[in-house]
Formats: structure tokens, C-alpha cells, sequence
């Protein structure tokens, strides 16, 4: 529901937008004689970067529809003649790559302002429980619909951490998939244990639904994460110093969106900083334990020894 009225913004943006152009461009038409395209390219432009390349496209084609009947003679008419139609197909192509362009801009300065803002999270508490969760929420949906972590505990067992999703109506289900199947049995044919095993970033681009029921467990378990959403997934364990700490898996639904190598080396990268914050955390209390045990030596120590004087008195 959220996301329906985020994309009737974004659309309603993009017409409004090229609304506005159409009008001025009718009320200062002599001015724009030369360029009718002058405010649609800046329709474009603030479409997409607004809402993204899918309401750049809308101002796009709304824009030669206007232009074609309001501003191409015949004024009023569908009809083009040869030197219009190549005009306004010109103006079509340098606005699509335009447009394009300038929504991977926006898609890169997002990724790589996450990436800051994650390391700042991870770095700022030696709770890694928490602030891995903390990341999972940041990385939804920013590069993915819905994100799921796991971490190695110290006894060997793979715990399942955090699982969030980026609709707030399906956050329940994510919540009941980590309830009813907390941990991943060694026997279990999945995914994210061939990658533990191998040490491979996993990537599908897109997710077939045969391999979603050899994964599940059973028919309760397969509905549950069909309902999820399922269209693309990256797969990558954390490791640091050598040791495997865990994994993060990244899925893309009903946004349809597809990964690709761009968020390969997005992925690792949070990985990378993530299994440095896991080991940290551990380091630390690791230390901290030896600590405590060398003070508690120490005084055990302390208290078995006596000093005495050369009149035998003791004095320590």
C-alpha cells in the first residue's frame, strides 16, 4: 500500500511536471518558437530525479504527446510531418539516455551514501546484534526488498539474526519465517550453506520458482516465502581473519527489481565491513574476559602471599 502511493507520487509528479512545461511553453510560445523541448527536458530531468527512471519515461512520452498535438502544426492533430517526427524522435533519444543516465547517478550516489551510512552504524556500538539489524533495516530498500542475516555463534550454530522487509504489511511474515524456522539445519538443501561451504558469492538474477520448493522444508514454509517474494537474491557469507561469522542474504520481490555485477561489489563490500564488526565485537569481549580472569589470578595470587620483617612480624 505504501509503495502504490509512493509510485502515484512519483507519476503524478512527472505529469504535473510536464503540465507545468506544456503551459508555459503555450503562454510564452513565441519565445520557444526555436526549442519547444526547452521545459520538457527540464520536466525530465526533475522527474526522474524525484522518482527514478520509470517517471522519466513518463514525462518522456507525455511530453511528445503534447508536444505532437499542442505545439507540432497541425496544431491540435496526431499528424507529423518527416522533419517533426525527427525532431521529436531525436528528443525521445537524447531523453531517454539522458534519463537513464541520470538515474544510475542517483542509484550509485544512494549505494554509496548507504555504505557510509552503514559504516557509521556498524562502527558505532560493539553491540553487533543490534547494529547488524540496524543495517538490515538501512539496506531496505535501498538495494533490496527484504534482507536476511546470519551469524555463526561460538558453540558452531547458525543462528538467524535479523529479517527485515521493506513492506511494513509483510514485515509480519518475515517475523513469523524467523520464528517457526530460526535455524537452518546442516541437512537442509540450502542456499546459503553451499556458500558457507564454498566461500562463493551466490547471485540469481532472477529467482525460479522449482529452486524455491527444493529449498523449503515444506509446503507451509515454501507458501511463506513465496508470499515474501522471490525475483532476485545474492547470497554472500561474512569472514574475517580467516574465520566464517556468518552470512548476508539480499532478495529483491515485488519491486522487480533484478541485481546485477554493479551490486556484486556493493554486497561484498558491506559484507567485508560487517564480518569486521562481528569480529571486533568478539575480540573485544575476548579480551575482556581475559582481563577479568587475570585480574581475578592476580588477586587470588595477592592474597597467598605474606611479607614478614626480621622480627618475624608480618607486615603484607
Amino acid at each position: 500500500m505504501i509503495e502504490t502511493r509512493l509510485a502515484v507520487r512519483q507519476y503524478a509528479f512527472s505529469l504535473a511536471s510536464v503540465g507545468i512545461a506544456l503551459g508555459l511553453t503555450l503562454y510564452f510560445r513565441e519565445f520557444f518558437a526555436e526549442d519547444p523541448f526547452l521545459l520538457f527536458w527540464v520536466a525530465g530531468i526533475l522527474s526522474t530525479l524525484y522518482g527514478g527512471l520509470r517517471a522519466g519515461l513518463v514525462s518522456i512520452f507525455a511530453a511528445i504527446l503534447l508536444v505532437d498535438y499542442f505545439l507540432v502544426p497541425p496544431d491540435y492533430a496526431f499528424q507529423i510531418r518527416l522533419i517533426d517526427g525527427v525532431r521529436l524522435a531525436l528528443f525521445a533519444g537524447l531523453a531517454l539516455a539522458i534519463n537513464g543516465l541520470l538515474a544510475a547517478v542517483k542509484r550509485s550516489e544512494e549505494k554509496q551514501r548507504f555504505l557510509a551510512q552503514a559504516g557509521e552504524l556498524l562502527n558505532s556500538s560493539l553491540d553487533y546484534q543490534t547494529t547488524l539489524t540496524e543495517v538490515a533495516r538501512l539496506a531496505v530498500p535501498t538495494i533490496a526488498d527484504w534482507c536476511v542475516l546470519d551469524v555463526i555463534e561460538l558453540n558452531g550454530e547458525l543462528r538467524r539474526l535479523a529479517i527485515v522487509h521493506r513492506n511494513p504489511e509483510k514485515q509480519s511474515l518475515a517475523i513469523q519465517l524467523q520464528t517457526r524456522y530460526p535455524v537452518i539445519r546442516p541437512t537442509d538443501h540450502h542456499t546459503l550453506l553451499n556458500v558457507m561451504q564454498s566461500g562463493q558469492i551466490h547471485m540469481v538474477s532472477e529467482f525460479p520458482d522449482t529452486r524455491l520448493k527444493a529449498e523449503a522444508r515444506d509446503n507451509d514454509h515454501y507458501l511463506l516465502l513465496r508470499e515474501l517474494g522471490f525475483r532476485s537474491e545474492i547470497v554472500t557469507r561474512l569472514e574475517a581473519r580467516g574465520q566464517i561469522l556468518g552470512a548476508i542474504t539480499l532478495v529483491t520481490g515485488d519491486s522487480g527489481r533484478r541485481f546485477g555485477q554493479r551490486d556484486l561489489i556493493l554486497v561484498r563490500e558491506l559484507a567485508r565491513r560487517a564480518a569486521m564488526a562481528i569480529d571486533n565485537a568478539r575480540l573485544f569481549r575476548e579480551t575482556q574476559s581475559q582481563r577479568e580472569q587475570l585480574r581475578v589470578i592476580l588477586s587470588s595470587i595477592a592474597d597467598g602471599v605474606l611479607a614478614a620483617d626480621k622480627d618475624q612480624n608480618i607486615t603484607f
